[in-house]
Order: structure tokens, then sequence, then C-alpha cells
């Protein structure tokens, strides 16, 4: 069975050297909706050691931040950072690699959870989950536009940082998934909670909320998993997931005003296919009180999206997105004028580099409707993808970054990136 959208993928610009595609990249050229402003370039390699995972955050005006984990070599008594660096709206960096955050203790395996959200006018705040912490929970720290802290290590026990967002004036929500469940399958009894904690532009903790708990006795049963948080320009707030109990799968959302009251019961966005499950969802926001929820359907695999209100209305029908039938909904972004972009996955296999993902990306209305064709992610060939992150401007250009692992040719491993054109 097809899905019910001819899948239509244009491939990106082709550097026209190796160099070239490699070079830290000039101004962007004039491109269409959802083209690539030029090819993918490289961030940072590691020399010694490894960089894993990517976050990625852009102001209003188009300037952004990538960061990233850079993990020491094995025998390297060095701590795990976590670095920086900004670019531009021109696609120019603006700063050299900076350490925004450090381990409390050597090795590596200990940062992970990496996330990031922005204000308009570029502050931005950074979570993390630290291993090697004497309490299990998140990490967070507040940052000026120009990567000067604002705030001292702010740490509380819980979970994991499970996501991040801010509103236009810094007002931040962080995710925090606990529990004893693990991440995706139990293989006992076990619970999780998820709770919504709020915080001032300079890390002062304002309250916390408990969104949701869960139970299950399922042997291969999930409760709660793939919640992500979106924040309105005005503070209101509206956190996703999706909850899978045996044969029960749905994805489920609650709301929140901007002073953090419950504005009613969790509801469901999309209740049970008709075959098969739900595999991943998301949720960005627009202007206030509006939202687009993204979920990937099992059986046959395709992704759709909606449009949510904060009140909990659905207007309009799930519209089916024209990725490749093989694609999993990653990650969806937006901005205060309703411009969204889309970022999906699909598992891949070449004879030369094995299994790997390749990325493509997509932007929508307001309505979920496509305004762009589905365009491939990086201007090489390969399919060394992993880790990917993204993030929109105020003009609804917006960048994708990644890790890749292996080199290719003369390209190294490292962190990359490449830029896109709004509507």
């Amino acid at each position: 069975m097809k899905s019910p959208v001819a899948s239509v993928v244009k491939p990106v610009l082709r550097a026209s050297s190796m160099a070239a595609a490699l070079a830290v990249f000039a101004a962007p050229v004039k491109a269409a909706p959802g083209e690539p402003q030029g090819p993918e370039f490289l961030v940072s390699a590691p020399g010694t050691g490894t960089e894993i995972f990517t976050t990625a955050a852009c102001d209003a005006a188009g300037e952004c931040l990538l960061a990233w984990v850079h993990e020491p070599a094995q025998g390297d008594s060095s701590p795990a950072e976590i670095r920086g660096r900004r670019y531009a709206s021109d696609g120019s960096p603006i700063s050299a690699e900076t350490t925004l955050a450090v381990s409390t203790k050597t090795g590596s395996e200990n940062l992970r959870q990496l996330h990031l959200a922005m204000d308009a006018g570029g502050d931005f705040v950074l979570a993390w989950s630290d291993r090697a912490s004497l309490v299990p929970g998140p990490s967070l720290r507040w940052f000026r536009a120009d990567a000067t802290a604002r705030s001292a290590v702010v740490h509380f026990a819980g979970g994991v940082p499970s996501s991040v967002a801010m509103d236009t004036d810094g007002d931040t929500v962080v995710l925090d998934h606990a529990g004893s469940c693990p991440s995706l399958y139990a293989t006992v009894s076990c619970s999780t909670q998820l709770h919504a904690r709020r915080y001032s532009v300079d890390g002062v903790f304002r309250d916390t909320r408990l969104v949701q708990t869960a139970t299950t006795s399922l042997v291969g049963g999930r409760d709660i998993a793939f919640d992500t948080v979106a924040e309105s320009p005005d503070g209101s707030f509206v956190v996703s997931w999706l909850f899978s109990q045996g044969s029960i799968s749905r994805v489920m959302a609650r709301s929140y005003s901007a002073q953090g009251k419950v504005r009613g019961p969790a509801f469901i966005v999309q209740d049970q296919p008709a075959s098969g499950y739900f595999q991943s969802t998301a949720i960005a926001a627009g202007s206030s009180d509006h939202y687009l929820v993204t979920w990937t359907e099992s059986s046959p695999l395709m992704i759709r999206a909606r449009a949510l209100r904060g009140d909990g209305s659905l207007p309009g029908t799930a519209q089916y997105l024209p990725f490749p039938q093989s694609s999993r909904a990653s990650q969806i972004v937006g901005n205060a004028a309703d411009q969204f972009a889309l970022l999906a996955e699909e598992s891949a296999y070449s004879a030369d580099e094995g299994p790997g993902n390749k990325l493509y990306s997509l932007l929508l209305g307001a309505d979920a409707t496509p305004l762009s064709v589905v365009v491939s992610v990086g201007s090489s060939p390969g399919n060394d993808r992993y880790f990917e992150n993204f993030a929109i401007d105020g003009s609804g250009n917006f960048v994708v970054s990644w890790n890749q692992f292996s080199t290719e040719g003369s390209r190294p491993a490292g962190v990359y990136a490449q830029r896109f054109s709004g509507p």
C-alpha cells in the first residue's frame, strides 16, 4: 500500500569540488522555498576524540548557534565538553569554537540528552544530562547572545531533559522525563513521570508541573516516549508525547497558560491508527497559541501532521506528507510567522558505508500544507548522518546539523550543517 501522497525528493546542490563542500560558506544564494542556500559545511572536526550529538538554535534575525559534545580519545583523561559555534544570518562564522559545559568527571560517554532553545534576541539556554553527576538529573545553563554565561549551572534531581523551549522574552520550559522505565521498551512493571519545569531568562526557578504519569506491566510495552515541549511567543506552551501500552497507541498533548496553569486534562491528538502503531511524534510552536504536531505511522510507514490550538481544538485535518515512505519524522520547528519545517530520517544501507541515515526536509504552512518539495539534506551522496537537529529563524530560513562518523574521500568525520531558504 502506498502513501496517499506521492513521494517527490529533490536532490540538493552539488559542490563543484570537495574543497568547496568543506569550506565555511559565503553569503547564501537566492534559493526557492525549502532549497539549500549552499552545500553542507564543516562546523568542527574532532582532531583527537569524537564529536557526537548535535543541537541547534536560531534567533529571529537569523543568527544561529550550533552545539555538540566533544568526547576525548580513548586513554585521554580529559573530561567531555559541550562546544558551540555561532553563525551570522549570511552563513559566516562569528565565533570560534566555544566551550559551553564540561563533564563533572573525566572520560567519555558522560554528556548526553543535549538540547538548545533561543529567544528572539539570541539569548539561549543549554540543557544536558551528565551521567557522571553524583545526583542524576538534568543540568541547565543560560547564556547571552555572545555565549557568555548569565547564570551558574542549575542542576536538579530527576530523570533526563527530553526537551526545552523558550518564548520571545527568554522564559524557559524544560521537560524532565523520570521514572523506572527504560527509554523505550519495558521488561518489568515500571512507571514514568513527565514534569514541566519553568524558569526565567536568568535561570531563576518558577514552578514545576506534573504533566503525565503512566505505569506499565507489559513486557515490551512503552508508556511515555518522544515527549516534546513547544512554547508560544507569549509563554503559553503545549507538551506532546507518544503513549503506548499493549495494543493502545496514541499521540497525546496537554496545554498550559503563560502563567504555567494547566488548561485542561491531557487530550488525544491522534488516536490509534487503522493498522500498526505510532513510531514517533513531535510538536512545534508558531504564532501565539498555534502549534503543529507531527507523527509517524507504522503500517504503512508514513508521516502526518496537523494543526493544534492551545485550547485543545484541532482545526482542519491531518495531512499526509510526501516523504519517502520509509522515512520517520525526526523533529519539527516553527516561528512566530506560522512558518514550519519538518526534518525526517530514512534508514539506509550502502556497500561502502554499511547502515546509516539519510535526511530530508520540508517546509509547511500553518495548516501543515507543504510549501516546498521534499529536499535531501547534505551535498554528499553518503548516508552517514546521525544525531541530526535543526532550527528555524524569524524568516523561515532553517539550518540542519548532524554528525558524520566516518570519512568520505577527503571529507573528515565531524559536525556538519547546511542552511535552507524559507517560504
